[in-house]
């Protein structure tokens, strides 16, 4: 287990949950400077495709269809791109990072105990999670089933909110300072394409099938390619050093 850790204000986490979460970023001396977010961790992979946003060039028709071209006509889908070119290639890949909370990073002196409150937002907002339900064709009651497929843990999509804590850090032995921060978890779906980057989202035009119409042209995007869900999971680290 990391040494880094200060369990006493973290005692839900257990060192099997911390072995399936990413590594914090480790805190090298006194002089070291947290980044902004840690490493990716790619946790796992989601083998069904996104469905495609597509709004009809010529009437009021809009849904969600499948992204892959079906030239019969018999399903809710792309019939073929104007372009001639395939449906994007891409795979829905789950990584978990940690992003610093932000003020929180912070060296302790002998003698001075610290103390100080943060104020963090986990989930998302109800209109992002409806979105990427129905990307992913399940409701949204669904959605945190489907996603946690990915991981090696839970992802809960609850509602967005704000949240406060309080942390105290204790002061370290006479001679030495103590180099304390606060990480809050990430997870996140993204499209990676081949090369693990992000998918361009480009609107372009198809023939579509609608389910209750006649097929049409229509634009189509993604409507999100990247959802991240930050977690409620806080780790605070910390590490001794000598004064210099």
């Amino acid at each position: 287990m990391s040494a880094d850790v200060d369990f006493s204000t973290i005692s839900e986490l257990t060192e099997a949950v911390l072995r399936t979460l990413p590594p914090r970023p480790v805190i090298l001396s006194q002089d070291w400077r947290p980044p902004k977010e840690s490493e990716f961790y790619t946790q796992g992979t989601i083998k069904d495709r996104l469905k495609i946003f597509a709004d009809a060039d010529s009437h009021d028709w809009t849904d969600y269809l499948l992204d892959t071209p079906d030239p019969t006509g018999n399903h809710l889908s792309v019939m073929a791109y104007w372009d001639g070119k395939p449906e994007a290639q891409y795979t829905l890949t789950g990584q978990s990072y940690w992003i610093l909370v932000p003020q929180s990073y912070t060296q302790v002196l002998p003698g001075n105990e610290y103390k100080n409150s943060y104020m963090s937002s986990i989930g998302v907002s109800d209109a992002q999670s409806s979105t990427f339900s129905a990307e992913l064709g399940v409701d949204i009651k669904g959605l945190s089933a489907k996603i946690s497929a990915a991981f090696t843990h839970t992802v809960t999509v609850d509602s967005l909110k704000t949240i406060s804590q309080e942390y105290t850090v204790k002061a370290p032995t006479e001679g030495n300072v103590r180099v304390w921060m606060l990480w809050q978890l990430c997870d996140q779906i993204i499209a990676l394409d081949g090369n693990g980057k992000l998918i361009i989202n480009e609107t372009r035009r198809a023939d579509v099938n609608w389910s209750q119409h006649r097929p049409s042209g229509a634009f189509v995007n993604y409507k999100n390619l990247q959802q991240i869900y930050p977690s409620d999971i806080f780790v605070p680290v910390q590490q001794d050093f000598p004064l210099t």
